[in-house]
């Protein structure tokens, strides 16, 4: 059986390892030269979203088809045979709702998914109207193409809208206003799902992760999470739900707000806290990067057999707490460095497990470079282990 994975980035490289081990044939498709997949994997082909030729000739090599990031453009998987389209795991129309702000918005309005409250923009035009409807503060953000807090601003009062680059410039496309919540804690939810013949379906969630941001980019993951078993129980309750609702064929993370108040929008109160639903991403996730340690099974050996037929293995939190710690470009410049990072003081740190470099070229700052996976006697403790570490080789 051939897999094949849209994209060539560290989470195609982690999930073709994971392939390999169930004896899989792996292909990749990545339009960028130097990416990681094209320095480490062997099938790799280098050619434009819009090559249709190539495009399609590498579906027709492939029995199953995933995507490691929700930013790839759909209308040339549009433009395939339905034979090839239906190869696509999670689905086509997966993809097409979660990398819209606008849609995702949308379904969990459907789905009956709490989430901050939100008005949709159709065009940036609007945004004085939507705001005086919602009220102040709010996030504007753009409805396609954000990450790690690009494409989206914060708005305290009037006098701001005037400075809004999208304002100001009139950029084309749809936006999304949303409440500012008041956060006391970031969650996520991985759920893997399979339909089983008759209709009836798999599904497996991983522990849930407690997440910490800086900067708007994820910093550090830990498992457990803080929280309440009940806390735990509805946010995995909500997460199955949506994977339910999306037809999730594949693998899903859901991340979540838990907030200190009611707010203006829907949310499932829970021991104090009120829970919403942030967003989707449909494939492995960075916070799920703590399960190669943490869990009798990884995300990526979840997502391998579900794309290989076998039905959802059930990942076991091992004894202990753990934490993941992204490596961002600021660590090699720190150092120095644009190759490997110097690890001589990885001896002096037994707690860490393992350093996963991703072998990209560019230093850039923010850029994620690289992740480590540190355990402790507890979730405390692990997170210290991991903060220590990495101040350590960032001098």
């Amino acid at each position: 059986m051939r897999v094949g994975i849209l994209g060539g980035g560290q989470l195609g490289v982690m999930l073709a390892e994971s392939l390999y081990a169930l004896n899989a044939e792996v292909a990749l498709y990545e339009p960028a030269k130097g990416s990681p997949a094209e320095r480490r994997l062997a099938d790799v082909t280098c050619a434009a979203w819009d090559d249709a030729e190539a495009l399609f000739a590498f579906f027709a090599r492939c029995d199953v088809v995933t995507y490691e990031s929700e930013n790839i453009p759909t209308d040339p998987l549009r433009a395939l045979p339905e034979s090839e389209q239906r190869k696509i795991r999670p689905g086509l129309h997966v993809l097409e709702i979660v990398q819209d702000r606008v849609e995702e918005k949308r379904f969990c309005a459907r789905a009956g998914l709490p989430t901050a409250a939100f008005r949709a923009l159709e065009e940036i035009s609007e945004l004085p109207g939507a705001a005086a409807e919602l009220g102040f503060p709010f996030i504007l953000k753009t409805a396609r193409g954000g990450y790690d807090g690009k494409g989206q601003w914060r708005v305290e009062g009037l006098r701001d809208l005037a400075s809004l680059p999208p304002l100001r410039d009139h950029a084309p496309g749809r936006f999304v206003i949303e409440e500012v919540v008041d956060l006391a804690l970031e969650i996520s939810v991985i759920v893997g799902r399979k339909v089983l013949p008759g209709g009836r379906d798999a599904v497996c969630a991983f522990p849930v992760f407690e997440n910490d941001h800086r900067d708007h980019v994820l910093d550090v993951t830990v498992v457990p999470a803080r929280i309440t078993e009940d806390q735990a129980a509805t946010a995995t309750g909500l997460a199955v739900h949506a994977a339910r609702e999306l037809g999730v064929e594949g693998l899903i993370t859901a991340e979540f707000f838990l907030c200190r108040s009611q707010g203006q929008g829907g949310a499932a109160e829970v021991d104090g806290l009120h829970l919403r639903l942030n967003e989707f991403a449909p494939r492995t996730h960075n916070s799920g990067h703590v399960t190669r340690k943490s869990c009798t099974l990884s995300q990526f050996d979840q997502l391998a057999r579900l794309l290989v037929g076998l039905e959802p293995g059930e990942p076991l939190l091992l004894p202990g707490g753990y934490a993941m710690a992204q490596l961002l470009g600021e660590v090699w410049e720190a150092q120095g460095r644009e190759g490997m990072l110097d690890l001589t003081v990885w001896n002096a740190h037994p707690d860490v497990l393992e350093v996963n470099q991703y072998g990209k070229t560019a230093v850039r700052t923010k850029r994620k470079m690289g992740h480590f996976i540190a355990r402790g006697d507890d979730a405390d403790g692990a997170e210290r282990a991991a903060r220590a570490f990495r101040d350590a080789i960032s001098g």
